[in-house]
């Protein structure tokens, strides 16, 4: 589990993006894989779905989405959400890394927490 300050900040960021783009697949992206850190995964699946309904096309989402249903032991979902990923081209085998970092660095930056979000990118 990421340090809480650093969740706290992202989480923020995140919401500051959202206020001024409630369609941002990216934010609501970044918001489920900040809560699949805290192990908020219902939550986590639910921002996904937000997200891909924006960007069906975003592979990232669907390796959250399917990462936090395996751990609700959702796993005939958890396996479809992994398959569109990689129908979609994602060829990372270690699936079970989350992968949101680099979205979640982006996100600060443009939300004006510059020293954040080059924290974060810089702590990959």
């Amino acid at each position: 589990m990421k340090d809480r300050s650093n969740v706290d900040i992202s989480l923020v960021a995140i919401e500051k993006e959202l206020e001024k783009n409630p369609d941002s697949w990216e934010a609501w992206a970044a918001k489920a894989d900040v809560l699949y850190s805290i192990e908020m995964y219902e939550t986590a699946v639910w921002c996904c779905n937000k997200s891909l309904a924006l960007n069906p096309d975003d592979a990232l989402a669907w390796i959250t989405e399917g990462n936090a249903l395996e751990q609700l032991g959702r796993h005939d979902e958890a396996v479809a959400a992994i398959g569109k990923a990689m129908d979609l081209g994602y060829k990372r085998l270690d699936i079970n890394k989350h992968p949101g970092g680099y979205r979640l660095g982006i996100v600060a930056l443009a939300s004006g927490f510059l020293l954040q979000g080059v924290a974060f990118l810089l702590d990959l």
